[in-house]
């Protein structure tokens, strides 16, 4: 019994110790490729290989790196922030091993070196992250390699090493030997290897790569007269660095990200000629403080700005960022103006647009005043007292999940047409939005607030009732975005989501989001019973699926939760999605993991579902990356260029057989390339689904539901009696 205990014991080593070791070489991995700004793992595997071109540099460069990702353990660093100590740990070590001859003298001060970027980043990235919203990026490699540097000058145990310096007038040469030179081996061939492991990775980083080259480049001959080019470690790599940064990593591409790495480049060729003559006197180089500085400024800029939308903490591969940003502007609208639900139940009507005619002017042109009407008219009987008026005393409530910071409720209703000036928004309520702006729902009724500053509300939650306080002539709701927590404050821009929304003489139309007009009629499409899937961990559902008339197989799907308490729906393969559900829409999105066509065509049909009963038609923007592979790599042909499906949806009730049917019709580059037709029925959600596309047939079956096991949990299935 006792060996058996032992043996056991010796497999979960063993088993730990494996796993350990696998973690710790992908963030090595994940830190080599961060040093061409790729968020790939694959990626990093093959620059490790490619720094040994030269192998004493790239030795004493993977040391660097293992030593500071070992540091970076004993202090106890979340697994996220890894990769950002493995590549300043690693350039610190490839600068000291381009610099010095190796010896023992070397390695002693490489250990000195990494325990220090080590120390360095975990002091200076939270630091810069929660003041600003700037990333650290390579700032504790150049504050190391500058410290060891001038160390070194004091020390002669080391050996220096002559500077490797390329001179070329062959612009092709001169550009994959400065893409060379980020890992100080500047060998055009290495450079070779980097961009077309860069290219696969990423066409978008690729191109921003020689974007910046050409304006490095071109700045310095435009004010030597020079063709040829001095390539050092100094100079071009920092503007290629600082448009891949600025164009494409952390800011959405676009045309504005274009630009604005354009600008990056330039600044970073102005800033590296700057501080080599500012260094020069300390013998040391610039090193990547102009690749900083320059990303640094323009990021903030934008920061600031809005405008070329910035990534935020997800940083990914450009494309994944497109892909993702284009989902977000179709589901949720424009990612600068602030989605949010109607603050009311049933159809309201317009009374004043943005940049009305009464009071929504200026700083305060955002802005939508609401009204209850029947046959044109907002009132009933003769309308003189504020309770003729349909809106008066009708709920109210939060069209966001957010906190109260600021309301007043003890300010009287008018009589009908006379105004209050004095306490100009009359009772109101301000709540504050993770984001950090301010929701303002103001005329409220005298006294019938139900929440208190402090209190944190649900998106939904009956806040007051409207009412005719401060300056309302009739009874209405004001409602607008605010910058800052008082109600006098500049508006900005707002929408709602999960609306039908009523043009005069149209018929209501579903709209995933909208911006109202003036007389629009608007009506919340909210907490409908048509859900693909009820989203509670480990109640997993099981299909039987085929493939053009096949064999029946089983395939589940279950809902899980990550550590940070996201929806996932995993698939029997190990594949996923992430998925959310906020009472207007079914929504997945990030799909990871490796091939499971059912997954995808499952997010096909319903990865965006609206729950309202009221929604016919409506359209999505799906990554073509879903599709089945003759189409996916056509997709992969053309990214970032066709990284998306227009996706059309139609759902209609089908009374005979109680189960919606929905249809899905996916075009691309404006072929129509699939139809998906599907069954949803209340409680049990995608019963049935059937897809075609070039001649080829799946089907998906419901079958039954299952319960995991967990700890006072034991497993269960049951059958599903379906009506397709």
């Amino acid at each position: 019994m006792a060996t058996l205990r032992v043996e056991t014991r010796n497999k979960e080593l063993t088993m730990m110790t494996s796993h350990s070791i696998k973690v710790f070489c992908q963030h090595l991995a994940q830190g080599y490729a961060w040093i061409l700004l790729m968020p790939s793992t694959r990626a990093g595997v093959v620059l490790i290989m490619a720094t040994f071109a030269t192998p004493n540099i790239a030795i004493i460069g993977l040391l660097g790196a293992s030593f500071t990702l070992l540091s970076a353990r004993g202090l106890r660093v979340t697994e996220g922030l890894s990769a950002v100590y493995v590549f300043n740990g690693l350039l610190t070590g490839l600068f000291l091993a381009a610099h010095y001859q190796t010896t023992v003298h070397l390695l002693l001060l490489l250990v000195f070196a990494s325990v220090l970027v080590a120390l360095i980043t975990h002091s200076v990235a939270g630091v810069l992250w929660r003041f600003s919203q700037l990333p650290v990026l390579s700032l504790p490699f150049v504050l190391a390699a500058w410290l060891a540097q001038l160390a070194g000058t004091s020390y002669g145990n080391l050996l220096p090493i002559a500077d490797a310096s390329h001179l070329s007038t062959d612009w092709i040469d001169t550009f994959f030997t400065s893409l060379a030179s980020i890992f100080f081996q500047p060998n055009p061939y290495l450079g070779g290897v980097l961009f077309i492991t860069l290219f696969i990775t990423s066409r978008t980083l690729a191109f921003l790569a020689v974007l910046g080259f050409l304006a490095g480049v071109g700045w310095h001959t435009l004010f030597t007269g020079n063709v040829a080019v001095y390539v050092a470690p100094n100079w071009i790599f920092n503007s290629m660095l600082a448009a891949m940064a600025t164009g494409g990593l952390f800011v959405v591409p676009s045309v504005g990200g274009l630009l604005l790495g354009t600008v990056a480049a330039l600044l970073a060729a102005l800033l590296a000629a700057a501080l080599s003559q500012c260094l020069l006197p300390f013998g040391l180089s610039p090193l990547a403080l102009p690749f900083l500085l320059s990303t640094w400024l323009c990021l903030y800029t934008a920061q600031r700005s809005g405008k070329p939308a910035l990534v935020g903490e997800r940083v990914q591969l450009p494309e994944k960022s497109l892909e993702d940003g284009r989902l977000a502007r179709t589901r949720l609208g424009n990612p600068a103006s602030v989605a949010l639900i109607p603050p009311f139940m049933g159809t309201w009507q317009v009374s004043q647009g943005r940049d009305g005619e009464h009071t929504h002017r200026g700083l305060w042109r955002d802005a939508l005043d609401f009204i209850v009407t029947e046959d044109g008219q907002s009132f009933h009987g003769n309308g003189l007292v504020v309770e003729d008026f349909f809106c008066f005393g009708l709920p109210i409530v939060s069209p966001c999940y957010g906190q109260v910071v600021q309301l007043q409720n003890n300010v009287l209703d008018n009589a009908i047409g006379e105004v209050n000036l004095r306490e100009n928004w009359g009772n109101y309520v301000v709540i504050r939005l993770y984001e950090g702006v301010y929701v303002l729902l103001a005329h409220l009724r005298y006294n019938s607030l139900s929440v208190t500053v402090g209190d944190w509300l649900k998106t939904g939650q009956a806040v007051a009732q409207c009412g005719n306080s401060g300056r309302s002539p009739q009874p209405h709701l004001h409602f607008s975005v605010l910058r800052h927590a008082t109600p006098e404050a500049e508006t900005r821009p707002f929408h709602l989501i999960g609306v039908l929304l009523q043009a005069e003489k149209n018929n209501a139309v579903f709209h995933l989001w909208a911006n109202p007009q003036q007389n629009d009629k608007v009506t919340a499409a909210w907490f409908g019973a048509v859900r693909p899937l009820s989203l509670r961990v480990g109640l997993g559902r099981s299909y039987r699926v085929r493939v053009n008339g096949g064999q029946w197989q089983s395939w589940q799907l279950t809902p899980q939760l990550n550590l940070a308490g996201q929806f996932l729906l995993v698939s029997e393969s190990g594949a996923s999605c992430c998925c959310e559900e906020n009472g207007a829409v079914f929504a997945c999105y990030g799909r990871e993991g490796g091939a499971d066509v059912f997954l995808d065509l499952w997010l096909l049909a319903v990865g965006c579902t609206p729950s309202s009963e009221h929604a016919k038609q409506w359209r999505d923007s799906p990554p073509t990356r879903l599709l089945p592979s003759r189409w996916r790599w056509l997709s992969a042909l053309l990214a970032p260029y066709a990284t998306q499906i227009n996706a059309h949806y139609a759902r209609s009730f089908d009374d005979a057989a109680r189960v919606w049917r929905q249809t899905s019709t996916l075009f691309l580059l404006g072929k129509q390339v699939m139809t998906i037709e599907t069954a949803i029925v209340a409680n049990n959600g995608l019963t049935y689904l059937l897809a075609n596309s070039a001649g080829q047939r799946w089907e998906m079956i419901l079958e039954g539901a299952f319960q995991t096991g967990d700890t006072g949990v034991p497993e269960r299935e049951w059958a599903i009696d379906t009506n397709i």
